[in-house]
């Protein structure tokens, strides 16, 4: 057997902690308005990102016994070209996901593209 596999009650308590932990990053913008944060919403992405990487790297931090080592392992290259294929066609397929979405459920669900940089 591997000796990176772990359990499977290791891996679900791990997964329950990770789930609590972002949740809880995200109640952030609670203490931001206690304290007068006014621009908070012009951040809002940037600092949950932030503190969601933070923690996501604290997280692996523990996980893998308090090291970094071998934290991104080499692989195929075609997994990579898939990956961003994947990642590329996402942007794409909103719009025939929308139909889909639409005849099964039937709702008149529509995307707003919008790029201007606002939320």
């Amino acid at each position: 057997m591997n000796n990176e596999l772990i359990s499977i009650p290791k891996a679900i308590l791990a997964t329950l902690l990770y789930l609590i932990g972002i949740e809880l990053i995200g109640s952030w913008f609670l203490i931001a308005e206690k304290i007068g944060f006014e621009s908070y919403y012009e951040y809002y992405l940037l600092i949950q990102g932030t503190l969601q990487l933070i923690g996501v790297l604290i997280f692996i931090y523990f996980i893998r016994k308090r090291t970094f080592k071998n934290l991104i392992k080499k692989t195929h290259r075609k997994w990579y070209l898939f990956a961003l294929v994947l990642g590329i066609s996402f942007v794409f397929m909103q719009t025939p996901l929308k139909w889909i979405y639409n005849f099964l459920f039937g709702t008149e669900y529509n995307i707003a593209y919008r790029f201007d940089g606002l939320l």
